[in-house]
């Protein structure tokens, strides 16, 4: 199983994104506009710093952008 959780530095509240087997570009997608929608829980975030994995697909980071969240990418 794959967990996505983003956690808030300053607050340090953990906010999950999902549980996946097999996470593939329909659910990162899915998974990144249910914590930046309406109800999402990332209103205050300004950066997300991630890896450089292969399951951050290339539909994630343009709905953060869209949102107002600048995605950081860690060098390799």
């Amino acid at each position: 199983m794959y967990v996505l959780f983003f956690i808030h530095l300053r607050t340090r509240r953990v906010v999950l994104g999902g549980l996946s087997a097999s996470p593939d570009d329909a659910w990162m997608r899915q998974a990144a506009r249910n914590v930046t929608g309406a109800i999402g829980q990332l209103e205050t975030a300004r950066y997300l710093i991630r890896d450089r994995a292969s399951k951050f697909t290339a539909g994630f980071d343009p709905i953060m952008t869209v949102a107002g969240i600048k995605p950081v990418k860690l060098p390799p």
